[in-house]
Formats: structure tokens, C-alpha cells, sequence
């Protein structure tokens, strides 16, 4: 999973470093594949306003901006430069690495008896992304000589255990560092930043499927405009690994990436009838997925419906039918907590594992629904011009089973004494509710903690939250065994295989 650095804080008051998030993230467990340099591997890149483009012989193009010092002309090769655009602009004397190749310094040069003063910049010639390699068009909000530098914004390349599904996010990293450096996290992002409309949908939703569909939301959205999205948010998805599409597509992709919950789009104006949600009973042979791939949905997938047909397999894949396009003006927007083990299956037997699916396998929390949705709603207003019109929502799931935890099992498990203070202030930090009684908590874990079942799985998250390495060194664990010899089946096994 690859996030950028600065989506990471975003959830906190006062941040932590850079420097610090690096040392924490491996104490507690999430391993730090590849991290990003601190600083830009660049500079001297500042931003230019295109005035005017002559048109040159051999696809070239000569082009006049305004920059801070003055007006300077360039040659290029990129057909996207138009009067008005605001640029990525490296002048005479910036140093540019582009990956991993040396650095080296852009100077003036000649170009078909042309002065070409600096060059214009790609997201590949800043380090921003490995793919886009026009001509990196800025935000108008940017000012002609304004520092690009802040562009630069360091990614993590995290690995994650498999029971580590709550953290496949942005705000799942942020949760796990804030109690692991006691960092509240912000209160403006726990709460919902657009509403829900009050007016339930028209569309009628049957749910067939309710063991595995354990929760289900639909808001509809009007006067929908589908265009490119923000540059910053074109930004965050590079930096993901994510492909920018529009506005409608980028909005839910972006945050599944924030808050770890996948959304659908589906375009209304596609769909014939109400929703239906069931268990696919026999194979649904030729479906055709948002990738265009025709697939044979298997038996037991779940399968969102409406009269014509599957419109989309659950929790893994959109279908084409009913797909966003540039004439789309009214959107359903899908979110939804399916069964992890359904979706899992459906994922393996289709060799299909989507982001959206990874998540869902491993579990998305059934209460976190309400807040993505709302954010959703405020993104569409904000970058599609759009109106919620309005919206349905099944009830919340009732919280965890309190799970016993004893004092002494902490203490005895972990090898090291550990006060009780410590013990609930470790539970609490992690987000649980802890109700202490005579010689033991019952401690309810949170909705999208779907690791914490059992009393050893609270004490393992109190030695990760501890810190591994602050257990003291005099404690000495001891795991008893045995030598046993080989089996002598599997001697001979291996003797016969070395002689063929």
C-alpha cells in the first residue's frame, strides 16, 4: 500500500515528523517497504503562466510565459500547452534527478535558432509519478513564481500483516500512530463534514442477501458534472498508485484511500428498475466488467441487480453497463459492509483482486458508512457541482462482544510487569471502551477492529502498542521443544526426488 505522507497527518493537530513516523511504524508492527526521500529531489521549479504558442515545424511548439523573472520562451514538444495554463516551470540553474539518474542542471540552449531559456516539467521530471509525462499543469490558484517545492510530498510503501485490514488506509495508519506516540487524533475529522439528505431514496433497494450483506447505503446525486478532477487530488492517486479517470471516479477512489472505505458510482440514468441485492445461484456467464474484461460471475458471488441484470459484482468489481461516463449527470453513490468471507472467495475463484476488494476481505468497518458518505457528499458539491438529493442507510451494527481480559494474563503472556494504568491507557488509545471490575476489564474493541476477538489478541496489541523494543532486556523468553527425527517417508521422498 503506497500513501502519501502528508494525507497521513492530515488527521492530527500537531503532526509528527517525518523522521518520526518512520522510526514508529516498525515498532508497532507495519513494515516500511520504501519511503520517499524528506526533502524534494529537486529545485529551482517554480510556476510559469503559458502568454502565448506559436506553432513550429516537426511537432514543436515555441512558447512565451511570464515567469518571476520576466518573459522567457521555450521549445517543446508537448501539444497540451494553451494560453492561460499554469505551469511546471525549471529555470536556468535548477537540478532535476528524475528517478533514479543523476542529477543535472537545466541550462538555456538553441533549438531550431530558438533561445529555449529552462524547460517545462513532468510529474516523471519531478519524481511525482512514474507514468504522467505531460507537461505538468498546475492549479490557477498558484502564483507565477510561486516555489514548487510543496509539491513534493514524501510517499510510504507499507506492507501489512493480514490481520492488519484496519489499517489499509490513510486514517488506519494515522489511528495506529496516534497511540502509539499518544498524538489525539484531530476531532475535525471525526466528524462528518457534508450531511446526509433526509429524503430516503425513490429507487426501491431489496436486500436478499442479508448474512452477507450486513450493511447497505445509496445516496443519489443530481446535476452531477463530470470533469477532470482537482490537481491535488490527481496528486494523491498518483501517489497511490492510482490512475486519475474524473472527478466521479477519482472522488470514491480517493476516499478509500482516506478512510479505507471503497465506494461505487454507478451512472442512474443506466439503470432500469429498484436495486436488488442476492447470492448468485447459478453462473452468469459473459458479464462485463468496468475493465471491459468479459467474466463468468460464479455461483454464490454476491450481485448487485436491477431488472436488465447484474450491474456490479459486490465488493469487487463495477460492471460497464452502468459505468460513469462523460454524459452522466446523475449518480447513485454505493457504499457497503459485506461478509469477508464471501468476498474473498468471490475475489479468488474470479482471480480478481481489485483495491476495493482487498478491503473488503479483510473487513471495512460497518460504521464508518455514515462519515464517508458525508465527506462524498461534500467532495461531489465542492468539485461536481452536484445536489444529494437524497438517501438510504441501514442501521449501524451493534458493537463488539466485551471480551474479558485479566490483569495477570497480561503479565504472565508478556514476561514483564506492565501496570494496569498502562494497560487501559494502551486500550483506550487504541480505541477501545474498557470497564474495569474486581481483577479483570471487559474491554469492547472498536467496529473496524475485526482482529480483536479473543483475550491473547488484546495482549498482543498492548506488546505492539508498548513497544517491543521497551520490553526490558533482562526478561527471558523460553519456549520449550523437542529434536525429532524426520519422518521416514519423507527421507525417502526426498532421496528418490535427488535421484531423478
Amino acid at each position: 500500500m503506497k500513501l502519501p505522507f502528508s494525507l497521513i497527518v492530515s488527521f492530527f493537530d500537531t503532526p509528527p515528523t517525518y523522521t518520526e513516523v518512520l522510526a514508529t511504524l516498525p515498532n508497532i508492527g507495519i513494515e516500511i517497504d520504501k519511503a520517499s526521500p524528506e526533502q524534494p529531489p529537486f529545485s529551482g521549479v517554480v510556476c510559469a503562466e503559458i502568454e502565448c504558442v506559436d506553432k513550429l515545424g516537426d511537432n514543436l511548439h515555441k512558447v512565451t510565459i511570464q515567469s518571476d523573472r520576466g518573459m522567457r520562451t521555450l521549445v517543446c514538444n508537448d501539444s497540451i500547452c494553451k494560453p492561460g495554463m499554469k505551469v511546471a516551470y525549471a529555470q536556468e540553474g535548477a537540478t532535476l534527478h528524475q528517478g533514479t539518474k543523476q542529477e543535472f542542471l537545466v541550462y538555456s540552449k538553441q533549438i531550431h535558432g530558438i533561445d529555449s531559456n529552462g524547460m517545462f516539467c513532468s510529474e516523471v521530471d519531478l519524481d511525482l509519478s512514474s507514468y504522467q509525462e505531460h507537461v505538468l499543469e498546475l492549479d490557477l490558484a498558484f502564483k507565477v513564481g510561486q516555489d514548487l517545492s510543496q509539491l513534493w510530498d514524501p510517499v510510504l510503501e507499507l506492507s501489512l500483516t493480514p490481520n492488519m485490514g484496519h489499517a489499509l488506509s490513510a486514517l488506519g495508519i494515522a489511528r495506529e500512530l496516534s497511540a502509539a506516540l499518544f498524538l489525539p487524533l484531530k476531532l475535525s475529522q471525526k466528524k462528518a463534514v457534508g450531511a446526509l439528505p433526509n429524503h430516503p431514496c425513490p429507487l426501491s433497494i431489496t436486500i436478499e442477501a442479508p448474512d452477507e450483506v450486513l450493511r447497505y447505503a445509496l445516496v443519489a446525486l443530481d446535476h452531477v458534472e463530470v470533469r477532470p478532477s482537482p490537481i491535488w487530488m490527481q496528486q494523491v492517486l498518483h501517489q497511490a498508485g492510482i490512475t486519475s479517470i474524473c472527478n466521479v471516479v477519482d472522488i470514491t477512489n480517493y476516499l478509500m484511500i482516506k478512510r479505507g472505505q471503497p465506494l461505487h458510482a454507478l451512472d442512474r440514468d443506466q439503470i432500469e428498475g429498484g436495486i436488488r441485492i442476492v447470492l448468485q445461484d447459478t453462473p452468469y456467464s459473459d458479464w462485463q466488467g468496468l475493465d471491459h474484461v468479459k467474466r463468468t460471475i460464479p455461483s454464490g458471488s454476491i450481485v448487485i441487480a436491477d431488472s436488465m441484470g447484474p450491474l456490479a459484482i459486490g465488493g469487487v468489481l463495477g460492471g460497464a453497463r452502468s459505468a460513469i461516463a462523460a454524459s452522466t449527470t446523475r449518480v447513485l453513490l454505493e457504499a457497503a459492509h459485506f461478509l469477508p468471507q464471501s468476498i474473498r472467495a468471490t475475489s479468488k475463484a474470479l482471480h480478481c483482486r481489485t483495491e476495493s476488494a482487498l478491503r473488503f476481505e479483510k473487513g471495512v468497518d460497518p460504521n464508518g458508512i455514515e462519515a464517508t458518505l458525508k465527506e462524498a457528499i461534500h467532495l461531489f458539491q465542492t468539485y461536481a457541482s452536484a445536489k444529494a438529493t437524497s438517501a438510504t442507510l441501514s442501521s449501524p451494527l451493534p458493537p463488539h462482544d466485551p471480551i474479558p481480559l485479566r490483569i495477570s494474563k497480561v503479565q504472565e503472556l508478556l514476561g514483564f510487569h506492565i501496570s494496569e494504568h498502562e494497560i487501559k491507557d494502551i486500550l483506550t488509545k487504541l480505541d477501545c471502551q474498557v470497564q474495569a471490575l474486581a481483577n479483570h476489564y471487559l474491554v469492547s474493541p472498536p467496529t473496524y477492529r475485526f482482529d480483536l476477538n479473543l483475550e491473547v489478541d488484546l495482549i498482543e496489541d498492548i506488546a505492539r502498542i508498548y513497544g517491543y523494543n521497551h520490553i526490558p532486556p533482562t526478561t527471558r523468553l523460553e519456549m520449550p521443544c523437542e529434536a525429532l527425527p524426520h519422518n521416514p517417508i519423507y527421507l525417502f521422498e526426498n532421496q528418490a526426488r535427488l535421484k531423478l
